[in-house]
Protein backbone atom coordinates (compact mmCIF):
# COMPACT_ATOMS: atom_id res chain seq x y z
CA UNK A 1 0.00 0.00 0.00
CA UNK A 2 3.30 2.72 0.95
CA UNK A 3 4.29 1.71 -2.66
CA UNK A 4 1.24 2.42 -4.35
CA UNK A 5 1.01 5.41 -2.00
CA UNK A 6 4.52 7.17 -2.95
CA UNK A 7 4.45 5.94 -7.09
CA UNK A 8 0.90 8.22 -6.30
CA UNK A 9 2.77 10.96 -4.31
CA UNK A 10 5.61 10.64 -6.84
CA UNK A 11 3.41 11.30 -10.07
CA UNK A 12 1.40 14.54 -8.11
CA UNK A 13 4.58 15.88 -7.39
CA UNK A 14 5.51 15.89 -10.92
CA UNK A 15 2.30 17.34 -12.19
CA UNK A 16 3.04 20.36 -10.27
CA UNK A 17 6.49 21.00 -11.43
CA UNK A 18 8.47 23.79 -10.03
CA UNK A 19 4.80 25.09 -8.32
CA UNK A 20 4.73 22.54 -5.59
CA UNK A 21 5.84 23.68 -2.44
CA UNK A 22 9.55 22.93 -1.83
CA UNK A 23 8.69 23.10 2.29
CA UNK A 24 5.59 20.48 1.99
CA UNK A 25 6.69 18.19 -0.78
CA UNK A 26 10.49 17.19 0.46
CA UNK A 27 9.15 16.47 3.92
CA UNK A 28 6.10 14.11 2.61
CA UNK A 29 8.59 12.82 0.36
CA UNK A 30 11.57 11.85 2.22
CA UNK A 31 8.48 10.22 5.07
CA UNK A 32 6.94 8.17 2.21
CA UNK A 33 10.50 7.18 1.25
CA UNK A 34 11.16 6.14 4.73
CA UNK A 35 8.26 4.02 5.06
CA UNK A 36 7.54 2.59 1.82
CA UNK A 37 9.32 -0.75 0.48
CA UNK A 38 12.42 -0.97 1.30
CA UNK A 39 14.07 -1.69 -1.98
CA UNK A 40 12.48 1.33 -3.07
CA UNK A 41 14.14 3.25 -0.46
CA UNK A 42 17.85 1.73 -1.47
CA UNK A 43 17.24 2.76 -5.20
CA UNK A 44 15.97 6.08 -4.37
CA UNK A 45 18.29 6.98 -1.49
CA UNK A 46 20.74 8.07 -3.38
CA UNK A 47 19.34 10.52 -5.69
CA UNK A 48 16.94 12.36 -2.91
CA UNK A 49 19.53 12.55 -1.09
CA UNK A 50 21.29 14.88 -4.14
CA UNK A 51 18.03 17.17 -4.48
CA UNK A 52 18.33 17.88 -0.68
CA UNK A 53 22.10 18.96 -0.96
CA UNK A 54 20.83 20.94 -3.81
CA UNK A 55 18.24 22.34 -1.51
CA UNK A 56 21.37 23.06 1.30
CA UNK A 57 22.03 26.34 -1.00
CA UNK A 58 19.00 27.68 -0.86
CA UNK A 59 18.52 29.88 2.62
CA UNK A 60 14.87 29.77 2.95
CA UNK A 61 14.99 25.33 2.19
CA UNK A 62 18.17 25.09 4.14
CA UNK A 63 16.73 24.34 7.14
CA UNK A 64 13.79 21.28 5.67
CA UNK A 65 16.61 20.47 3.96
CA UNK A 66 19.31 19.82 6.73
CA UNK A 67 15.65 17.83 8.57
CA UNK A 68 14.49 15.87 6.06
CA UNK A 69 18.62 14.79 5.34
CA UNK A 70 18.49 13.79 9.36
CA UNK A 71 15.51 11.82 9.18
CA UNK A 72 16.95 10.02 6.21
CA UNK A 73 20.75 9.60 7.08
CA UNK A 74 18.87 8.60 10.95
CA UNK A 75 16.09 5.16 9.17
CA UNK A 76 19.25 4.44 6.38
CA UNK A 77 22.28 3.71 9.34
CA UNK A 78 19.25 2.22 11.66
CA UNK A 79 17.18 0.19 9.46
CA UNK A 80 19.59 -0.70 6.14
CA UNK A 81 22.88 0.02 7.80
CA UNK A 82 23.39 -3.70 8.78
CA UNK A 83 22.51 -4.89 5.52
CA UNK A 84 24.51 -2.86 2.90
CA UNK A 85 27.92 -3.49 2.23
CA UNK A 86 30.29 -1.22 4.73
CA UNK A 87 31.82 0.34 2.11
CA UNK A 88 28.29 1.72 0.82
CA UNK A 89 27.64 2.91 4.16
CA UNK A 90 30.79 5.26 4.44
CA UNK A 91 30.37 6.20 1.18
CA UNK A 92 27.09 7.57 2.06
CA UNK A 93 28.40 9.08 5.49
CA UNK A 94 31.54 10.58 3.68
CA UNK A 95 29.53 11.96 1.36
CA UNK A 96 26.92 13.68 3.58
CA UNK A 97 29.94 14.66 5.90
CA UNK A 98 31.68 15.90 2.99
CA UNK A 99 28.91 18.03 2.30
CA UNK A 100 27.53 19.79 5.30
CA UNK A 101 31.36 20.79 6.34
CA UNK A 102 31.85 22.51 3.25
CA UNK A 103 28.37 24.48 3.82
CA UNK A 104 29.90 25.31 7.10
CA UNK A 105 33.36 26.50 5.52
CA UNK A 106 31.49 28.54 3.22
CA UNK A 107 29.29 30.28 6.14
CA UNK A 108 26.30 28.97 5.01
CA UNK A 109 25.17 27.40 7.96
CA UNK A 110 24.62 30.32 10.51
CA UNK A 111 21.59 29.59 12.25
CA UNK A 112 21.59 28.42 15.84
CA UNK A 113 19.21 25.87 14.72
CA UNK A 114 21.04 24.79 11.90
CA UNK A 115 24.09 24.18 14.29
CA UNK A 116 21.54 21.91 16.30
CA UNK A 117 21.16 19.91 13.36
CA UNK A 118 24.65 19.81 12.89
CA UNK A 119 25.42 18.34 16.27
CA UNK A 120 22.04 15.61 15.68
CA UNK A 121 24.37 14.35 12.99
CA UNK A 122 27.38 14.10 14.77
CA UNK A 123 25.61 12.13 17.80
CA UNK A 124 23.72 10.27 14.25
CA UNK A 125 26.68 9.20 12.83
CA UNK A 126 28.40 8.45 16.00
Amino acid sequence: MLLSLSSTFSRYFRSFGPRMPIKVGYPLVTLLLCLGDPRVFVSNFGPHMEQLYKLLKDKNHRFMALDCLHRVRRFYLSVHGDSQPPNRVWDYLDSVTRQLLTFLRMGMLTQDVQHDKLIEFCVTIA
